[in-house]
């Protein structure tokens, strides 16, 4: 028998078992676990470049390790659908029809930032304090968060939105189903992707961003881990050193600013998703761990 794994996350020291709320007997099994299975098997599938880089620290032959992030399906991407798609989107943009009260930030003449999110990936001081920094210069700007924190963070966000005084400038709807998320998407201008920069942030590889750039979304994100594989900056989103506040603020307000650039990144995030992040072009590392294992199976 021979054994092909998957590594989507990090459980080991510095990953999952440190914030969840698992036993001691639970952490030791899946430390374990995780480097038994990395160490033993005959082919290797990892989500992200840093997870590449541990397991080849590991002492994994770097021939037998294939780098497979998120993808998405081909009819996610509007893109590939060419510019009838992308008129029909900044159409639906612009009319802002799409969701139900009290969603206030859909209608004119604000702009919509969307954050889309767990929550749990980053400081939730850090977006009120981005929040901030945008209404300085973009008085009518409202954020929407569509999502749920994992730990509970929503509860946190708003409460500190509260306290800054900035209830009336974010909606939150929390968890929606995929087939609503386009309606929510449509109605956002730029949408924003902070991440701390931890090891967990960082072999990790998010669905949701990739879901982001599919739909054809302006995204200011933090460079940590696959956000900077899936961004490329300044032509399919804008990247940000992580945890510069100020600089992830500037970048939101240029593309609120900038309809065009909007458009620009918008489009070059629906290419770059086309070129390299189909599910149909992922597949095929897939295989390729799988042929190898098979060929070793076969010596």
């Amino acid at each position: 028998m021979r054994l092909v794994v998957d590594a989507d996350d990090w459980e080991g020291a510095g990953g999952w078992n440190e914030i969840e709320n698992y036993s001691w007997t639970q952490k030791r099994v899946f430390a374990w676990q995780e480097q038994w299975g990395l160490t033993h098997c005959d082919a290797l599938t990892v989500a992200s470049r840093a997870l590449e880089s541990i397991v080849w620290s590991m002492g994994v032959p770097s021939d037998r390790v294939f780098c497979v992030p998120n993808g998405v399906q081909k009819k996610q991407d509007a893109g590939g659908k060419g510019q009838e798609a992308r008129s029909r989107t900044q159409d639906a943009r612009s009319k802002r029809q799409y969701l139900p009260p009290p969603i206030s930030c859909i209608l004119p003449p604000a702009s919509c930032i969307l954050l889309y999110t767990r929550i749990f990936e980053f400081a939730v001081e850090r977006v009120i304090e981005i929040l901030r920094l945008v209404l300085a210069q973009v008085p009518q700007a409202k954020l929407l968060v569509v999502g749920k924190g994992l730990f509970g963070e929503e509860k946190q966000l708003l409460a500190l939105a509260a306290e800054a005084g900035l209830t009336e400038k974010v909606d939150y709807v929390g968890w929606v189903r995929l087939e609503e998320l386009p309606r929510y998407f449509a109605a956002a201008d730029v949408a924003i992707y902070p991440y701390d920069d931890t090891l967990i942030n960082r072999t990790k590889c998010s669905v949701k961003l990739i879901d982001l750039l599919a739909a054809g979304l302006p995204v200011v994100a933090d460079d940590v881990g696959q956000n900077g594989v899936y961004i490329e900056h300044g032509v399919s989103g804008f990247l940000v050193e992580p945890g510069d506040t100020a600089a992830f603020a500037a970048a939101v307000v240029r593309l609120l600013r900038d309809r065009g650039l909007r458009e620009r990144l918008a489009e070059g995030a629906q290419r770059r998703v086309r070129q390299h992040f189909t599910w149909d072009r992922l597949a095929d590392s897939v295989e390729a761990a799988y042929r190898l294992a098979r060929g070793i199976a076969g010596d």
